[in-house]
């Protein structure tokens, strides 16, 4: 064993070096020169179905949350949102009366502003996301469908300068709800 004062030099470490080599030196056979003098090989361009079917599965995920939030940040009013129930026509008045069954009153009013020419404004959050069943007749004006909602313990709507403006108030019914 040698000492930090017993350093070699650079040829003594060659020498040691190609001692180790000539030690595990063996000779090739036939067969190792006649692969290695061969053209290399090159792997085939691999696809297992494992990736194919991963690749698949990713691009199906994709798509579909991909039109899901299309559909989330589609706010235009549809047939679906009214819960299924079409607008009925009350033969004994003439007037045509839709119906809103457990909708977000975000929804509710996009629809009902959209055709009196109203903006719609939230004031607060929660407002947007609570959910009504009501009956909208469309002869009737605004105001008395405001009314109407302004009956909603702890909401209150207001029509300014072609804007409705919506709010909650705190009540017992509203606390813990968005």
């Amino acid at each position: 064993m040698r000492t930090n004062n017993d350093t070699q030099t650079d040829e003594q470490l060659w020498a040691e070096v190609l001692d180790v080599l000539h030690a595990n030196h063996h000779e090739l056979t036939d067969d190792e020169v006649k692969a290695l003098a061969g053209e290399p090989q090159r792997p085939l361009p691999y696809l297992s179905f494992k990736k194919v079917a991963a690749v698949f599965i990713a691009v199906a995920f994709l798509s579909g949350l991909t039109f899901a939030t299309w559909r989330m940040v589609d706010k235009e009013p549809t047939e679906n949102m009214l819960a299924g129930v079409p607008p009925t026509t009350d033969t004994s008045s003439g007037d045509t009366l839709i119906a809103f069954d457990n909708l977000r009153l975000d929804s509710i009013l996009t629809v009902v502003a959209a055709h009196y020419e109203r903006a719609v404004c939230f004031r607060d959050t929660v407002s947007a996301a609570l959910r009504l069943s009501t009956v909208w007749n469309r002869s009737e004006p605004l105001a008395e469908f405001i009314a109407i909602l302004n009956e909603f313990d702890g909401l209150q709507l207001t029509d300014e300068r072609d804007t409705v403006f919506v709010q909650t108030h705190p009540s017992p019914s509203l606390v813990g709800r968005e």
